[in-house]
């Protein structure tokens, strides 16, 4: 996913934080319809919990995800940030 663009943090946790610059409620929620439209179950946490203009993603893999389901959510990620034209840059080096 960074090799993507996308930031995820420097957290050290099971959990895999994705941050996405949604701008909205409305685009955070287009970016979760997408995902899961494209096989991917994700939960998204917006402001206040992250700042404003970010949508905070948490996915969570295990010992029973497959290559092929890595594959699958890089790549459903990849069209995500291509077809909403997502601007990683603005939280590419943020502090979350």
């Amino acid at each position: 996913l960074a090799n993507l663009g996308y930031n995820i943090g420097k957290g050290r946790s099971p959990i895999t934080a994705v941050y996405v610059p949604a701008g909205d409620m409305k685009m955070g929620m287009q970016i979760i319809s997408k995902l899961r439209e494209l096989g991917i179950f994700i939960t998204g946490v917006m402001y206040p919990v992250v700042p404003k203009g970010i949508i905070l993603f948490r996915l969570i893999p295990t010992a029973t995800h497959t290559k092929e389901d890595i594959d699958k959510t890089i790549k459903a990620f990849g069209t995500v940030r291509d077809e909403l034209k997502l601007d990683l840059d603005s939280v590419k080096h943020a502090a979350l």
